[in-house]
């Protein structure tokens, strides 16, 4: 298993758990690949909905 931080280890052990309960005893030869969806995040701030008194 390779991850770049604590996080994407964590996500790649519980994925492993979850095939590892599929209820056949077994876990199936695969290789996933995961990332983001997108490279960036971004927040919106919308202030004309805001309405200060």
């Amino acid at each position: 298993m390779r991850a770049s931080g604590m996080a994407g280890i964590f996500y790649g052990a519980v994925t492993l758990r979850q095939l590892a309960m599929n209820g056949a005893g077994s876990t199936p030869a695969l290789r996933i690949t995961d990332g983001p969806r997108f490279p960036w995040r971004g927040a919106m701030l919308d202030c004309v909905r805001t309405c200060f008194v």
